[in-house]
């Protein structure tokens, strides 16, 4: 009789894995749970009984905007923002941070397919850890004379130095001096939902600083895939004629759409709120057990939304083996994969706190861990 092998817990997975079947099932029942008895078509931008609609205004409303507008994807979503802030202002430079998914994951598609510049705020030179984006760094860029900017993308929380938030008074004098030179101030919002998790100020207040924003719903929330604008009626409405320009305006969005509307709704701003608190948990606990000379650390250490950067110092060959091994003797998994972290000898990678890995215990967090950090001493 063939044995079988249970499958491995797995420490750094956030959503539950499901198959393709499994997938499609879920769609077909989440589309039964939220009323949908009609396909989209292109938009619904005339159909005001639209469900599709109904699900753009419930997360207008959510985050404070007068409207807002789905989106295949995010890539295609704040192209679409820069764009209309370069045909309302004539200007073709935008400021971003080098760590921008504009500047580090989109092929150049600034340059290549928008035509437009970018003003890019630096790295701090000379540190280990970068902080969150700060106003002394910002200025120069929005006083440009020669190129004068005609937007800001400002991301919340910042992905690349572990999910840091800008504090909310430098972010107010950050939009304050973008205002006074006319520049729009654009939110990337991709973890606007673990960032809400984080706030001291409402959504609402922190969503009435920037002209537009956009968010995602697969990452934080377990989407397919999609993503929103969201903005006043001018900028929506104008931003419908640039979906149809990047040729988004598909026949139906019906599959991603419905997706995205169940994940949205599953997930409430407690459930985020309760995430943070337990990666915050989890971390402190696996700190004080690996010890001051382990080879793990946390950045930041104390997480500020419900994602980290975990830094290891090892080779990705030398701390996949021991991520193996670990494994093969306690049955946790503590990650999926890893990188180099640009330091010789060193790799990461990024922990998301979700629905599915914070119900694992504190107790089962450490036991992987010091099984990981016992086979890399090997």
């Amino acid at each position: 009789m063939a044995m079988t092998t249970q499958p491995p817990i797995e420490l750094s997975r956030p959503h539950p894995p499901k198959t393709p079947a499994e997938v499609l099932a879920q769609l077909s029942a989440d589309a039964v749970e939220l009323g949908v008895t009609t396909q989209d078509f292109y938009g619904d931008f005339n159909n005001s009984a639209s469900w599709l609609r109904q699900f753009q205004a419930d997360v207008a409303a959510r985050v404070g905007k007068p409207r807002a507008l789905f989106v295949p994807s995010g890539v295609m979503a704040q192209s679409i923002a820069l764009k209309i802030y370069q045909e309302r202002s004539g200007r073709n430079a935008f400021v971003a941070r080098y760590n921008s998914h504009l500047l580090t994951a989109e092929k150049d598609s600034y340059k290549h397919l928008l035509h437009l510049d970018a003003l890019v705020v630096p790295r701090v030179d000379g540190v280990t850890t970068q902080s969150h984006i700060r106003y002394d760094e910002v200025v120069p860029h929005l006083d440009n004379v020669t190129t004068p900017p005609a937007s800001i993308v400002i991301e919340l929380p910042e992905r690349e130095v572990g999910g840091r938030m800008i504090p909310f008074e430098e972010l107010e004098r950050i939009v304050h001096h973008a205002r006074e030179r006319g520049v729009a101030v654009h939110m990337d919002g991709a973890r606007l939902w673990e960032a809400e998790g984080a706030f001291d100020h409402s959504l609402h207040e922190v969503a009435a600083l920037f002209d537009s924003i956009y968010v995602s719903f697969y990452k934080g929330l377990g989407g397919i895939t999609g993503a929103m604008l969201l903005g006043d009626d001018a900028f929506i409405e104008e931003a419908q004629v640039w979906l149809r320009r990047f040729g988004g305006n598909v026949y139906a969005q019906l599959p991603y759409a419905v997706s995205c509307w169940a994940a949205y709704r599953r997930h409430s701003h407690k459930d985020f709120v309760a995430r943070r608190i337990k990666l915050q948990e989890v971390v402190a606990a696996l700190i004080e057990a690996l010890g001051d000379v382990s080879p793990v650390r946390f950045d930041p250490p104390v997480p500020q939304v419900s994602m980290v950067h975990v830094f290891i110092k090892a080779s990705v060959e030398k701390a996949n083996a021991a991520r193996d091994a670990a494994q093969e003797a306690t049955g946790i998994r503590v990650y999926g994969g890893v990188w180099p972290s640009g330091v010789d000898g060193e790799s990461k990678y990024e922990l998301n706190m979700g629905a599915y890995n914070m119900n694992n215990s504190i107790e089962t967090w450490v036991r992987g861990w010091l099984a990981f950090v016992d086979a890399l001493k090997q």
